[in-house]
């Protein structure tokens, strides 16, 4: 969420490329995580459709994020950061109230 904050704020293209590939780092040391705690939480053999249902939701999430990205984006980049980095922590605390 940090990173996301960051790219928004950037003052030049390098620190954009910087917090794009914290980003980036980011989403791929978690999506590996993620699978391994689906498949540990989904009932004995629905681990199948567990990860399916991950996948699906994947799937939902990038055909939705473009035209999303493409309505906040005209309010500039910084705002479509922000954005993204508020549906995070609103992920990540509807997710640590679930527990």
């Amino acid at each position: 969420m940090l990173a996301a904050v960051t790219t928004g704020l950037a003052g030049g293209p390098v620190l954009l490329a910087v917090g794009l590939g914290v980003v980036t780092l980011g989403v791929a040391t978690a999506a590996p995580a993620l699978i391994e705690t689906i498949g540990a939480a989904s009932p004995p053999g629905q681990r199948g459709a567990a990860t399916a249902l991950y996948g699906f939701t994947l799937f939902a999430g990038a055909s939705l994020g473009p035209p999303m990205a493409t309505s906040v984006g005209a309010l500039g980049f910084g705002v479509a950061a922000g954005c993204f980095a508020l549906l995070a922590a609103l992920g990540a605390v509807s997710t640590a109230l679930r527990r």
